[in-house]
């Protein structure tokens, strides 16, 4: 995995050092908002997880910021290139009944992610509110890229605020990696203001290859790993609100029996806005056309007046 990542990221760059760069291509910002989690803690009630925004708690919202630098390729395609943290979270308190809510799971997970995509032009308003003076520009565009993360899943036991990793307890008897990839997509609005200043809009789905971003994947496992693994695996006589589970919901929580989803990877979800500023390119040409049409070079030419002497 480690050797797939390190070609991933030299991949992109590649393609990113290769694009030409000129005046008004290039601009470096940072972006800033909510994130969110799609995976096997959530839901709502008894119903099985659903896997898209009907699974979402905003509860269990928390915090996603980053920096990027975005490459115009073309007037209607760019690249952006992002490195971006992303904290999600869950707990299956939120679910108030069902098999979920006794399961009595909680988790955290701070993503670090590099992700390279490609913006694509819908439509593109070259003057808003038809001013005449082109001062406010605005684009709509959809995105399409791939991603490469560092996650390390936390838990911690009801009523406790410790949080410890538990991808070394092995709670599923599975030693998942650290590292994953994922593929981004959506769209976003960009509002450009007097040529160099962006402010933007930006809505990302991240849907994932892996199934551990919560630590909860396939069947709950023997208590072989030591008694700190088999605590963190299954917190099923220690919700704090309902006492322990019912009777005919024990059954439920034994080795072997469903504690995930395996056939659904794990996926998270950012809102954000995003600042951004063109900075002028270093291309010996604009750079060269810079010294030759300077202001100066507009000037009046001034003359000697020669006058005659008598």
């Amino acid at each position: 995995m480690k050797n797939k990542v390190f070609i991933f990221i030299s991949f992109w760059f590649s393609i990113f050092s290769s694009v030409g760069y000129s005046q008004f291509n290039n601009d470096f910002g940072f972006s800033i908002g909510p994130s969110n989690y799609l995976g096997e803690i959530g839901g709502i009630g008894h119903k099985p997880s659903r896997g898209f925004i009907g699974d979402l708690k905003l509860k269990q919202t928390a915090l996603s910021g980053g920096v990027f630098l975005r490459n115009k390729i073309t007037p209607n395609l760019s690249l952006n290139t992002s490195l971006n943290y992303t904290r999600i979270g869950g707990d299956d308190i939120y679910t108030e009944s069902g098999p979920r809510f006794w399961r009595n799971l909680r988790f955290r997970n701070d993503i670090i992610e590099i992700s390279p995509r490609f913006e694509l032009t819908l439509k593109d308003i070259a003057d808003v509110g038809r001013t005449g003076r082109y001062r406010t520009k605005l684009k709509l565009y959809a995105h399409l890229g791939i991603t490469a993360f560092y996650h390390n899943p936390k838990g911690r036991l009801t009523n406790s605020t410790n949080w410890i990793p538990l991808r070394g307890l092995q709670t599923e008897g599975v030693n998942y990696n650290r590292l994953g990839i994922g593929i981004p997509m959506g769209g976003g609005l960009i509002l450009t203001h007097n040529h160099y200043y962006r402010f933007g809009l930006v809505v990302n789905y991240t849907k994932t290859f892996t199934d551990y971003l919560d630590d909860v994947s396939t069947f709950y496992y023997g208590h072989s790993n030591g008694s700190q693994s088999a605590l963190y695996a299954n917190q099923t006589l220690g919700v704090s609100s309902g006492g322990s589970a019912p009777d005919d919901q024990l059954a439920n929580f034994i080795p072997g029996s469903i504690r995930g989803n395996p056939e659904d990877k794990d996926s998270y979800i950012t809102v954000c806005l995003t600042y951004s500023k063109y900075f002028l390119s270093r291309n010996k040409y604009y750079r060269g056309r810079t010294k030759r049409y300077n202001r100066n070079s507009f000037k009046k030419p001034k003359y000697r007046v020669n006058r005659a002497k008598f």
